[in-house]
């Protein structure tokens, strides 16, 4: 969930949201949301009027066109939502309770936006882990039945070896049989 925060401070006070991902895999989920979604977010941003910012890149991230039109979005490693609240507002509770409140009121479209991306990401991460414990879990089964194979090989030349007698080697085809399935 991505909430708000207050700094209360003489001469440096603020209230803002933004998203702050841990991870290059995560930021480049969120970014592929904006690649997608970025009229909206160019709507909401004019339509804030606030500051919004965060640490940036100066070229396009690895596997980004430098000419898609979110390109200036797709830059930021992490998105802050920042609104200074003037010094006459942090020393009257009741000014500042209704400066606040419009200030979450006049975010919220942002908040919500940032946290959509974020829920694509974490839809999108799931899908990722599920494909590579799909594809850890298909390797495991391909080693098995490869063994499996080896195994059934080795009983078929120890028989016609005369290792074994025939009903010990229908015995290990019932076995390996059962373990393929």
């Amino acid at each position: 969930p991505i909430g708000y925060f207050i700094r209360l401070k003489p001469g440096d006070s603020c209230i803002g949201t933004g998203l702050w991902c841990e991870t290059t895999q995560e930021t480049n989920l969120v970014r592929d949301y904006i690649l997608d979604n970025y009229e909206e977010l160019d709507e909401l941003a004019e339509e804030y009027g606030g500051f919004i910012g965060g640490e940036r890149l100066k070229r396009a991230p690895k596997g980004y066109d430098e000419g898609h039109p979110a390109i200036n979005w797709i830059k930021y490693k992490n998105f802050m939502i920042l609104k200074e609240i003037p010094e006459s507002e942090i020393y009257d509770l009741d000014r500042l309770c209704d400066f606040v409140g419009a200030s979450v009121e006049s975010m919220e479209k942002l908040r919500l936006y940032l946290l959509r991306a974020v829920e694509h990401s974490t839809t999108q991460k799931k899908m990722m882990e599920d494909s590579e414990a799909n594809a850890v879990m298909k390797r495991q089964i391909a080693n098995e039945l490869n063994q499996l194979e080896a195994r059934e090989q080795r009983v078929k030349d120890c028989f016609f070896n005369g290792d074994i007698t025939r009903d010990e080697w229908n015995e290990e085809k019932t076995n390996i049989a059962n373990k393929r399935e």
